[in-house]
C-alpha cells in the first residue's frame, strides 16, 4: 500500500543488537541487506527520484520534478511516497538508476598543501593527535584532531557515510568536519532530506545549504571548502566574522558566508590563532581519506590574474599542465618570450587591447593610475605590473609620460542619448554576462571564476563604454571579452548601469548673457528642417549680440541665426561642451565641427569634448528655429572653468579683446591629467622599453611601435626567475602569480621541453579553447563545465515550463555531429538566437576563434552511419509526408515548435523551418527515434518507441522513409507550407465537404486570381488575367486573416505545402510554326478574353476563355491521396476556324523534362505529368535550351492531364 509520507523522518533511538544489527561499515557488507540494491537515485526524461532505504523492505521516495538536485531538479516542486520493495520495483522499473559522483573525488593536493591524511600509517602519525585511527583498508576513521593548526586555507576531504537503514534523524550516519576546531560542517546521512542546517552541508545551528546534495550512504562523497579566519585587532578584539565557501559533491552550498560564532561544543573558542582540522565522534562509523589543506595568502591572492578557465579547473592544482598551458596563452607569455612550435602548438593567446585611438576610450586619469599600479587599480587584471623596481613617484611620471604617448590629444567620447539605469540592469543580468562577471545585484557568484569589473566608472564614460560594447572584437580581437547583440539602446542602457555616467558634466540651466556685446551674428529669414550651408545664403540681417541672444534676430520662428566670436584659454587640457537647442544646432572650434545638434526636435542636447591649448580659439554657433519652442544654450566645463554657460568668456576679436567678462573658477585639479607634448617622446621610449609594446599594438605612421626588451625563450623560463618569480624583479613583468600558478606554468613548461612529450590531441586542444573563450561558464562537454551551481539560476527564461533546456545554454557533447560545420562557424563567429526563448544570448567570438572551434567539432564529433533511403519519389512528394509526419496527426512536433511566423501550440521550441540550416541529416535520422540517447534528460518525446513508428499510415510505418520525408519537408524551410495543428491567429478556410473559392491577392499570381480548395485536400490558383493554372498546392488551403481582418493588404501566401508554381501564360496558343516561341505576353493584348466558370453539382468550377482561333474549358478535377491529393485536369479545346491544320496547341508542360515509364514525364524535378489525349499525340520539342510538352489541336479536341507533385 502506498502512503504519503511526513515531511521530516521521525527521530528513533534504537537500542542494542536491533540497531547494531543495521550498521554497515563497508559496502560489501551493506550488500547484504536486499534493500541497498534498491536505495539510491533514479531519473527518467522528466523526474528524478531519491530512494531511502527505512529497513525491513520500507522505503521513502522522493521525487523531484525536472530531475535530481543539482542535475535538472526545478528547486521547489518535489513529493514525498513511502513504499514497499515490490511497489518499489515496479515503480523504478520505469526509471533509469543513476550513479552519481562528485567531480572533485581523488583531486590531488596542489603546491604548498599539507597533505593530512592519504591512507599511509605516516600521515596519520605526523598530522593527527594521539587517539586517531586508521582502518585495515586505510581509511581514517571518525573522532580526531590534526596537530596542523590553520588560518585561511583552501581544503578538500572525501567521507563515506555508513548504511544504517533503521537509524534516523542525528542518529543516522553523523558525524562532523570542524574548522579550526571552531565552526562545524555538519556530516550526516541526509539523503532525501530536506536539507536543514544540523544536516549534510550544513552550517550547524547557523545556516542551511543552498541544496541538499547528499548522496545514497557508502558512496564516496567531498567536501572542498574555502575558509577565511576571523580577524582580531591587536588588543585581541574580533573585527571580522570568520567566512566560508562550502561546496558538498561539488556543487557550491555555501558562498562567503560569515560564520558569526562558533558551533556549540566545539572543541576550540575563538582567538586570534589558528585551529586544527577536527572530525567529530558521534558514534557511527564515518570515514575519510584523502584530506589536504592549503594555506592561503588571501590578501595576496586577491591581486593574482583571474582566468576564470584556470581558477574553476586548475586552481586547486588538477591538471597542472593544461593549467599551465592556459596561463600561458591568457597572460600572453610568448608576445615577449619566442617560442618553439611545440609551445605554440594550439595555444590559443589572447591579444591584449589595441591601443589605437585608447583616449576616445578611457578617462586619462585611470589610465595613468593603471600603468602605474594596475593590480592596485584592478585587481584580478591579467596585465602586468612592469615598474617593480621604481618608487612611487618615478612609477607615476612614468605612467604620465606612456599616459601623453598613448592619449595625444585624443578626446574622450562623452554624452549621447540618455539611458535607462534600471533596463541595463535588466539586461546585464540577463542577457549572458553574468556569465562570466560577477551580479551586481546582490546575488552571489564564484568572485575567483568572475572577470573582475572594477572601477568601470573611473575608467569609461558611458558613451564610450557603449561603444566599446557594441563592438569590443574591434578593441579586443581575441575574443575573450565577446559581442553580444544587445539590440536597439540596451547597449547604452548596460553602459549607463555599469559607469552610473547619466549626463557627463553636471551643467546648470541658468542662462546669464553679458551686458555688453562680444558676439557678431547674422539672421536669415527662411524655414528650414535641416542646417543649410549659410555660405551659400544672404544674410537678411547683421549686428552684434550679448552672447548667444536669440533675441537678436527679431524672429521667433522660420529665423537662422550664426553667432560668432573667440574664446581665450589659459590653460591646456581637455574642455566639454554642451550644446542644448529647440531646434537645430550646430557648434564650430577652430573652423572644425565639434558638436553636431541639426534637426526639428524639442529641447535636445548633445555633448562632446576636445583638448585644447592657451591661446584664442575661433567658435560659431549656428541655430534655427522653424516654429514652437525656442531654446539656445551653450556650456562648458574644463581647467579652472567651473561648469557653466560660455557666453560671458567670448570675446569679439581674434586678438583677446575686449576682455571676457569676469566666470567662475575653481581651482585647478592637480590629478586631472593635461597633455604635455614635451612628454610624448619619453612616453613612446618607455613604452618601448619596458616591453608595453610586446603586448600591445600602438601604431605610428601605419607602423606598430617595436618593444626594445629581447626576453629569453619561452623554452628556458621554466625557474623561479624572471616573470615566475615570487617576488616583482626591476624592469621584469610581474603578474602577482600564486605558487599554484608559478607551478602549473612550469609543469607546462617542462613537459613542452621534454621531446618525448607531444602536443596534446583535438579534445585536448577544443578544451583548451573553449576554457580560454570560458565557453564551460555556459556550456557542458563530456561532464566538464556549464553553469556553476550558484550560477545557475542566473539563466533565465521565457517559458519556465520548458525546464532547464528552455533556459540553460545546450551541452557540446556531439556538438559536430549534431551541428553542421558552416553553421558551428556562423553561430561563434556572429553569435545567435535561434533559442528566442532563453534570454541569454550566444555572443559572437569573432571569425578566427569560429574558424578553430567549428574545426575541432567536426574532427572530432561527426559520425556518417545513419540508415538514409529513398523513396524514388520526388521531393515535393516526400516533403508533403513529411509535413504530415510534423503535423497533429503525425508525430505532433508543431504542438512544441514554432514553424515560420506561426507560434506552436504548447510551448515554443526552437523553429522547425530553420532546422535544416543548423543540423546534419545524419544526426536527425538517428536522433529522432532515440532522442535521451543523444540528449539524456531531455523532453523531446520519441515517436519510434522500440523502433517502431507510432504513424502507421505513413509508409506503412518505414522509419527510415517516414525519417526521409520529414528531411525533405524541412529542407524547405518556410516554404513548406503551414502543418496541420497550427492554428495561431489565423481564419483558416477548409473544404471539408465541398469546394472552397476564395477570391482576393493571393502571392505570386495577379490580382485577378481564383484559389479553389478541395475535400481532397489538393488547391490551385486560376489566374484570370493569364489564363492558366497558376499555382498548385496540397494539404491545408488558405488563411484569410490577412484580407479579412483589419485593412486586408497584402498578398496572402498559400496555407498548406508543395507549393508549386505550375504555369506562367496559357497553355492554349497559335504558332505559326514549331520554331516559334510559345507567347509570353500577356494574352489580352492577344485577344483572350475570360468567360467566367461554372460549377457542376459538386461546386467544382470549369474556368473558361476564348479567342479569335478557339474556346477553351478548363476543369481541373481533384484525386484523392493518402494525405492529399493531385489533379487530374480535362481541359477542352474547340477551334472555331475550318482549317484542320489551325496552328492551334496545349503545352502540358515547360523546362527540364525527362520521359519516365508509362507515358509519363518528370518536370523539372518537382512534379509528374501525363497527358492522353482524344486527338493527335504529344511530342516533346526543344527550343531555346529548354523542353516542352507539346499537343496538336486539329478539331475539337479533349486533353486530360494527370499533375503529380
Amino acid at each position: 500500500m502506498m502512503r504519503i509520507a511526513f515531511p521530516v523522518f521521525a527521530l528513533v533511538f534504537c537500542l542494542g543488537s536491533v540497531l547494531q544489527a543495521q550498521v554497515y561499515d563497508t559496502p560489501e557488507k551493506a550488500a547484504e541487506d536486499p534493500d541497498f540494491a534498491l536505495q539510491g537515485e533514479y531519473s527518467d526524461s522528466t523526474r528524478g527520484l531519491q530512494v531511502i532505504a527505512l529497513g525491513d523492505g520500507d522505503f521513502s521516495v522522493v521525487v523531484y520534478t525536472d530531475g535530481l538536485p543539482g542535475a535538472g531538479w526545478n528547486g521547489k516542486d518535489k513529493q514525498q511516497l513511502e513504499l514497499d520493495a515490490d511497489q518499489l520495483e515496479a515503480m523504478v522499473s520505469k526509471f533509469q538508476r543513476v550513479e552519481r559522483k562528485s567531480p572533485t573525488l581523488g583531486v590531488r593536493p596542489p603546491v604548498g598543501s599539507v597533505v593530512l591524511f592519504d591512507g599511509t600509517a605516516d600521515s596519520l602519525k605526523q598530522h593527527w593527535k594521539d587517539g586517531a585511527r586508521i582502518t585495515d583498508d586505510g581509511l581514517l576513521m571518525e573522532g580526531c584532531t590534526s596537530t596542523d593548526t590553520f588560518g585561511d586555507y583552501a581544503m578538500h576531504l572525501e567521507f563515506r557515510l555508513p548504511y544504517m537503514p533503521k537509524a534516523r534523524g542525528q542518529g543516522r550516519g553523523n558525524s562532523g568536519l570542524y574548522h579550526q576546531g571552531r565552526y562545524e560542517t555538519q556530516v550526516l546521512d541526509s539523503f532525501g532530506l530536506e536539507g536543514k542546517n544540523n544536516e549534510a552541508g550544513g552550517l550547524y545551528s547557523i545556516k542551511a545549504p543552498d541544496l541538499n546534495m547528499c548522496l545514497p550512504p557508502m558512496v564516496w562523497q567531498t567536501y572542498d571548502v574555502d575558509f577565511t579566519a576571523a580577524r582580531f585587532d591587536g588588543e585581541g578584539k574580533k573585527t571580522t566574522n570568520a567566512k566560508i565557501t562550502v561546496k558538498l559533491n561539488g556543487v557550491v552550498v555555501h558562498r562567503d558566508v560569515e560564520l558569526p560564532r562558533t558551533t556549540t561544543a566545539a572543541p576550540v573558542k575563538e582567538g586570534v590563532e589558528g585551529g586544527p582540522i577536527y572530525l567529530q565522534n558521534h558514534g557511527n562509523p564515518v570515514r575519510y581519506r584523502n584530506i589536504w589543506v592549503r594555506p592561503r595568502d588571501i590578501e595576496a591572492e586577491a591581486r593574482r590574474p583571474i582566468v576564470p578557465g584556470f581558477e574553476r579547473f586548475h586552481a586547486n592544482g588538477a591538471d597542472a599542465a593544461a593549467g599551465g598551458r592556459l596561463l600561458i596563452g591568457e597572460l600572453n607569455c610568448t608576445g615577449c618570450h619566442p617560442a618553439g612550435a611545440s609551445h605554440l602548438a594550439g595555444l590559443s593567446s589572447k591579444q591584449p587591447p589595441l591601443l589605437d585611438a585608447v583616449g576616445e576610450r578611457v578617462h586619462p586619469e585611470w589610465l595613468v593610475d593603471f600603468v602605474a599600479n594596475p593590480h592596485d587599480v584592478k585587481p584580478g587584471t591579467t596585465m602586468p605590473d612592469v615598474m617593480s623596481g621604481m618608487s612611487g613617484e618615478q612609477r607615476r611620471e612614468a605612467a604620465l609620460a606612456i599616459a601623453n604617448f598613448l592619449l595625444g590629444d585624443a578626446t574622450m567620447q562623452m554624452g549621447g542619448k540618455t539611458a535607462n539605469t534600471g533596463e541595463g540592469e535588466r539586461v546585464f543580468h540577463e542577457a549572458g554576462c553574468v556569465a562570466c562577471h560577477m551580479p551586481r545585484d546582490g546575488r552571489k557568484a564564484s568572485v575567483d571564476t568572475s572577470v573582475p569589473l572594477i572601477g568601470l566608472e573611473n575608467k569609461y564614460s558611458r558613451a564610450s563604454l557603449e561603444k566599446f560594447l557594441k563592438d569590443p572584437l574591434a578593441v579586443r580581437p581575441s575574443g575573450r571579452m565577446p559581442k553580444i547583440d544587445l539590440g536597439g539602446d540596451n547597449w547604452r542602457h548596460v553602459a549607463q548601469y555599469l559607469t552610473g555616467d547619466d549626463a557627463g558634466v553636471a551643467f546648470g540651466s541658468h542662462r546669464d548673457l553679458p551686458k555688453e556685446p562680444n558676439m557678431k551674428f547674422s539672421a536669415y529669414f527662411k524655414g528650414v528642417d535641416k542646417m543649410p550651408d549659410l555660405d551659400k545664403l544672404k544674410a537678411d540681417k547683421t549686428g552684434v549680440s550679448r552672447g548667444l541672444d536669440i533675441g537678436v534676430g527679431g524672429r521667433n520662428e522660420n529665423v537662422i541665426i550664426s553667432y560668432e566670436g573667440f574664446l581665450p584659454i589659459t590653460k591646456s587640457g581637455k574642455y566639454s561642451f554642451r550644446l542644448s537647442s529647440d531646434d537645430g544646432s550646430m557648434l564650430y572650434l577652430d573652423g572644425k565641427k565639434l558638436i553636431d545638434n541639426d534637426g526639428i526636435h524639442p529641447n535636445t542636447a548633445k555633448e562632446a569634448s576636445i583638448n585644447l591649448k592657451p591661446g584664442v580659439h575661433a567658435i560659431r554657433v549656428n541655430w534655427f528655429e522653424k516654429g514652437g519652442e525656442e531654446v539656445l544654450a551653450l556650456d562648458w566645463a574644463g581647467p579652472g572653468v567651473k561648469s557653466g554657460g560660455i557666453d560671458k568668456a567670448i570675446v569679439m576679436t581674434a586678438d583677446g579683446t575686449p576682455a571676457p567678462v569676469e566666470q567662475a573658477v575653481e581651482d585647478v585639479d592637480p590629478t586631472k591629467f593635461v597633455f604635455d607634448p614635451a612628454l610624448v617622446d619619453r612616453g613612446r621610449e618607455l613604452f618601448s622599453s619596458l616591453g608595453c609594446a610586446g603586448c600591445h599594438v600602438k601604431t605610428e605612421g601605419g607602423n606598430p611601435v617595436k618593444a626594445l626588451v629581447k626576453p629569453p625563450a619561452l623554452a628556458d623560463c621554466s625557474d623561479d626567475k624572471g616573470c615566475l618569480a615570487a617576488v616583482g624583479v626591476a624592469t621584469v613583468p610581474h603578474y602577482e602569480l600564486t605558487s599554484i600558478q608559478r607551478a602549473s606554468v612550469k609543469e607546462a613548461l617542462r613537459l613542452n621541453s621534454d621531446a618525448a612529450e607531444k602536443p596534446g590531441n583535438e579534445e585536448v586542444l577544443l578544451s583548451h579553447s573553449m576554457a580560454a573563450l570560458n565557453c564551460y561558464a555556459c556550456h557542458q562537454r563530456e561532464g566538464k563545465g556549464g553553469p556553476e551551481s550558484d550560477r545557475n539560476p542566473l539563466f533565465v527564461s521565457t517559458i519556465p515550463e520548458m525546464g532547464d533546456e528552455g533556459r540553460l545554454p545546450p551541452p557540446l557533447d556531439g556538438a559536430g555531429d549534431k551541428l553542421r560545420e558552416d553553421w558551428l562557424e556562423r553561430v561563434i563567429g556572429n553569435g545567435e538566437k535561434s533559442r528566442p526563448y532563453m534570454k541569454t544570448y550566444m555572443p559572437n567570438f569573432g571569425d578566427g576563434n569560429a574558424k578553430a572551434l567549428s574545426g575541432h567539432f567536426a574532427k572530432l564529433d561527426k559520425i556518417t552511419d545513419a540508415k538514409l533511403v529513398d523513396s524514388g519519389e520526388t521531393e515535393t512528394r516526400k516533403a508533403s509526408f513529411g509535413r504530415q509526419m510534423v503535423g497533429a496527426k503525425g508525430l505532433a512536433c508543431v504542438s512544441c515548435h514554432t514553424y515560420g511566423k506561426f507560434k506552436s501550440t504548447g510551448i515554443q521550441a526552437i523553429a522547425l523551418d530553420t532546422m535544416t540550416q543548423r543540423i546534419r541529416e545524419d544526426w536527425f535520422h538517428r536522433y529522432l527515434p532515440d532522442p535521451q540517447k543523444y540528449r539524456p534528460g531531455t523532453r523531446m518525446p520519441t515517436g519510434y518507441p522500440e523502433g517502431k513508428s507510432t504513424v502507421a499510415n505513413v509508409y506503412d510505418g518505414d522509419r527510415d522513409l517516414q525519417l526521409a520525408a520529414m528531411w525533405a519537408f524541412l529542407k524547405k524551410g518556410a516554404n513548406g507550407g503551414v502543418p496541420e495543428g497550427i492554428v495561431n491567429g489565423m481564419i483558416e478556410l477548409k473544404a471539408d465537404n465541398k469546394p472552397v473559392i476564395y477570391r482576393n491577392f493571393i502571392e505570386g499570381v495577379t490580382p485577378r486570381g481564383i484559389a479553389v480548395g478541395y475535400p481532397e485536400r489538393a488547391n490551385l490558383c486560376w489566374d484570370a488575367n493569364r489564363m492558366a493554372l497558376a499555382v498548385v498546392w496540397q494539404d491545408r488551403f488558405i488563411d484569410a486573416s490577412k484580407h479579412w481582418e483589419g485593412r486586408g493588404q497584402g498578398n496572402q501566401t498559400p496555407l498548406g505545402g508543395n507549393v508549386t508554381i505550375f504555369e506562367k501564360v496559357a497553355p492554349v496558343a497559335v504558332l505559326d510554326d514549331l520554331k516559334m516561341a510559345w507567347p509570353q505576353d500577356a494574352p489580352k493584348e492577344r485577344g483572350y478574353k475570360f468567360g467566367g466558370y461554372r460549377l457542376d453539382k459538386q461546386g467544382r468550377p470549369t474556368f473558361r476563355y476564348r479567342f479569335a482561333d478557339a474556346k477553351v474549358e478548363d476543369t481541373p478535377l481533384p484525386v484523392a491521396g493518402d494525405f492529399s491529393g493531385t489533379f487530374k485536369r480535362n481541359v477542352k479545346v474547340t477551334p472555331t476556324g475550318q482549317q484542320p491544320d489551325s496552328g492551334i496547341y496545349f503545352r502540358a508542360g515547360a523546362g527540364n523534362i525527362e520521359s519516365l515509364e508509362d507515358g509519363w514525364f518528370l518536370l523539372n524535378d518537382t512534379h509528374r505529368i501525363r497527358v492522353t489525349t482524344s486527338g493527335k499525340k504529344p511530342f516533346v520539342r526543344k527550343i531555346d535550351g529548354s523542353s516542352e510538352i507539346m499537343v496538336p489541336v486539329n478539331g475539337p479536341t479533349m486533353i486530360t492531364q494527370e499533375i503529380v507533385w
